[in-house]
């Protein structure tokens, strides 16, 4: 039920580990916007460089991510 912002950051608290930086307003922005969904937002995230280094598994994502990216 977090929106905005503040799914931006429990995203990046619990894939990453950390607060979020810079780039994490561009995320909130479009989240906001309508130009990404949550869906591509935690695929982003989790995917990143960072995210695979951080090993934090999210069940049933990789397939979903996967099908938004393709269309």
């Amino acid at each position: 039920a977090r929106q905005g912002a503040e799914f931006v950051r429990h995203v990046y608290l619990e894939l990453l580990g950390r607060e979020p930086d810079d780039h994490a307003s561009f995320y909130a922005a479009a989240l906001q916007e309508g130009r990404l969904s949550k869906l591509e937002i935690l695929g982003g995230v989790r995917f990143s460089d960072e995210g695979k280094a951080a090993g934090r598994a999210v069940p049933g994502l990789k397939p979903r991510f996967l099908l938004t990216r393709a269309y």
